[in-house]
């Protein structure tokens, strides 16, 4: 049995931010996004950012001179620092806050000690800046990774208790061994944020995350064969990387899980309205759900009451959601309602503080 990481997985996992429904039989799942304010706030002069790859090795030991190369530059590091400004910028890009462009240059800066390099010149900064209509620049200074695989499998076997036949007594005896290798998986990328209006640096962050793997086989090399490609373990650790800096600098929407109730067989009020909801048809979904209940019992017409509330959420009317979320809790007790009200208050609370950072209040729930 083995344990890896998904692009996907490591989306989801990270990205989901509040608090859903909790697991309850007959359930359905759908996805709201929910704009997450940034842990830092950039100045709001900065609009727009200039990505720019400086891993180049000069191979200086220790540190680096600055250089501009061409992006002519072949092996595993230049692939690397491709993906993560592929990521980078596919969630910037999902801000309002900023746009982005990626410089066709490159820099030189990385170095074997894993540390950030000494600051680009502020000339170098304006000139790059002036050169693509930026308002700062955003350098990914440091790049390493690791994929370490154990060299020694690691050998257990369990013990059982059999009985031969109903005279003989119990005795005991070992299963075969089974064995499990383990692997260690480590990516660094340096960041550095320079606004050239002010000549300062308003972001130097280093990200580092490690993540293990197993692998257990009837023997070492089918131990080994469970355990995920190293080049797909450092692609999901970059995605990683480039999610998680996007988060750090710019208001971005992510996805949270929600569960409404499915209804049982087809000829249901709640069954009719899921099967409209799995079409994407929220609003004609809501109105069935509605519709049916002043004819549902109280249970019933709290699930259904609940159902138009995520409904309401789904089209982007978090008012509307509220109203009617109160009302299953209030009016029908349905526990599901509650925790979904707790969840549309964390969401207001996170939209009003990256509104703040964006510069305007956010609406992306108009009525």
């Amino acid at each position: 049995m083995n344990k890896k990481i998904s692009n996907l997985a490591v989306f989801i996992l990270a990205a989901t931010v509040l608090s859903g429904c909790p697991s309850t039989s007959n359930m359905k799942e759908v996805q709201v996004d929910v704009m997450t304010p940034a842990e830092i706030t950039l100045p709001s002069n900065i609009e727009n950012l200039l990505i720019v790859d400086r891993t180049v090795y000069t191979g200086n030991p220790f540190d680096s001179n600055e250089a501009l190369l061409t992006p002519a530059r072949p092996g595993e590091a230049r692939e690397a620092t491709e993906t993560l400004i592929f990521f980078l910028q596919r969630y910037l890009g999902g801000s309002p806050r900023f746009q982005t462009v990626v410089a066709n240059e490159t820099l030189t800066g990385n170095s074997i000690t894993k540390a950030l390099p000494r600051p680009i010149s502020w000339e170098t900064v304006r000139n790059l800046c002036k050169q693509y209509g930026a308002n700062a620049l955003v350098a990914i200074e440091v790049y390493d990774s690791t994929f370490n695989v154990s060299n020694n499998p690691r050998a257990t076997r369990a013990e059982q208790s059999i009985l031969n036949n109903p005279q003989d007594t119990t005795y005991q005896r070992y299963s075969p061994y089974d064995y499990t290798i383990a692997a260690v998986g480590n990516i660094i990328f340096g960041f550095r944020v320079y606004d050239p209006a002010t000549e300062t640096i308003v972001d130097e962050h280093v990200f580092r995350h490690r993540e293990t793997w197993e692998g257990t086989g009837s023997d070492p090399a089918s131990a080994m064969s469970g355990l995920p490609p190293p080049k797909q373990v450092i692609g999901d650790l970059i995605h990683l990387a480039g999610m998680e800096y996007a988060k750090r600098i710019a208001p971005i929407p992510m996805p949270v899980e929600r569960k409404y109730f499915g209804g049982s067989g087809t000829d249901s009020v709640l069954a009719k309205g899921t099967k409209l909801a799995e079409a994407e048809q929220w609003q004609q979904a809501a109105n069935t759900w509605e519709a049916g209940i002043s004819q549902a019992s109280k249970s019933e017409a709290g699930q259904l009451a609940h159902n138009v509330a995520v409904a309401y959420e789904k089209l982007g009317k978090s008012e509307q959601a509220q109203v009617w979320a109160t009302k299953a809790a209030e009016e029908y007790g349905n526990s599901q309602a509650k925790t979904l009200l707790s969840g549309l208050e964390e969401k207001r609370t996170l939209e009003t503080k990256a509104g703040g950072q964006i510069g305007n209040i956010i609406n992306i729930n108009k009525e």
